[in-house]
């Protein structure tokens, strides 16, 4: 009798034990180490944006500078070096553009520099509004380009949007621009529009997502609608 007595009290001692380990589904519970917790702010990680940022398709290929006589390019096009200007000529003969300088940019569109100005020309080698002394492709598709003595923001169809810039405009991996003037940095979203409350001597965005603004010696942080986080 003392036996069986003894084996109950075995039973409940390991019964008890499991439910400590497993819960009332019967899953196995795991203890995250406080370091390793997940801060309830916390916003979408740097990897995973840079995951969604190339999706517009615009980065697949690098740009591709003509450079060199009869050099054949991605887009079946071909280079030639006539009395110190570059030409790009179709399978067929038919000129494309020509310049003094000519990159193939990763979406098929052509940057021209002629003299001191450089333009975006479409594939078929139409010309655009888009035009400055300095143009930077963006992974975005769009371009920021130095007119005069600040930087715009045109859209590959030649739409601007209403930044300007001192420094030339930052594409952030969120897909944000990241722009200066009078020696202070402010933030605008994909569509050109300023995030108000996210400004300051210096501004970085995080990989988590979070913005991180420097006024003097203090710092602010924001989330990416330009809510401050206590």
């Amino acid at each position: 009798m003392k036996k069986f007595f003894l084996l109950i009290a075995l039973g409940l001692l390991t019964v008890g034990a499991s439910a400590q380990h497993y819960g009332s589904y019967g899953h196995q519970r795991q203890q995250i180490p406080r370091h390793q917790q997940v801060p309830h702010h916390q916003g979408p990680s740097r990897q995973g944006a840079r995951i969604h940022g190339p999706a517009y398709g615009h980065n697949l290929r690098p740009e591709v500078v003509c450079a060199s006589d009869w050099q054949r390019l991605w887009n079946g096009c071909h280079v030639r070096l006539k009395g110190g200007k570059v030409y790009v000529y179709e399978r067929d003969g038919d000129r494309v553009v020509y310049g003094d300088e000519i990159i193939l940019l990763p979406n098929g569109y052509y940057k021209v520099r002629k003299g001191a100005d450089w333009r975006i020309y479409e594939k078929d080698g139409d010309w655009t509004s888009i035009h400055g002394s300095r143009i930077v492709s963006l992974w975005n598709g769009c371009y920021t380009v130095l007119v005069g003595d600040v930087w715009r923001v045109f859209e590959e169809d030649g739409d601007r949007l209403s930044i300007w810039s001192q420094s030339m405009v930052e594409l952030l991996w969120n897909g944000y621009y990241k722009y200066q003037k009078s020696g202070r940095f402010y933030v605008a979203d994909e569509r050109g529009d300023r995030i108000f409350n996210i400004w300051g001597d210096d501004v970085q965005l995080r990989n988590d997502g979070i913005f991180q603004v420097r006024r003097g010696n203090y710092y602010r942080f924001y989330d990416q609608r330009g809510n401050e986080l206590r």
